[in-house]
């Protein structure tokens, strides 16, 4: 089981529950699937492809959450 099945797994069973909470803005399974989906399909919009590597620059956030469910999902490794 990847990480990524255990956040799929979370959505499809639990959308409402939180699944990650930020200076007291909690986001729930669904809403960080969401936000996985839309940036993995921006990675493919650019052309980025499985196997290609890209690298990550944000701080501890959300933000930086959700890129790395969606390298993770679509194929690409971090570097």
């Amino acid at each position: 089981m990847l990480l990524t099945d255990i956040v799929e797994r979370g959505e499809s069973e639990y959308p409402e529950r939180i699944a990650l909470i930020f200076r007291d803005h909690p986001t729930s399974f669904g809403g960080m699937v969401t936000a996985v989906r839309r940036l993995a399909a921006g990675f493919e919009s650019l052309g980025i492809e499985p196997g290609e590597r890209i690298g990550i620059l944000l701080p501890n956030c959300p933000p930086f959450v959700y890129a790395y469910y969606a390298a993770i999902s679509s194929g690409t490794a971090l570097k």
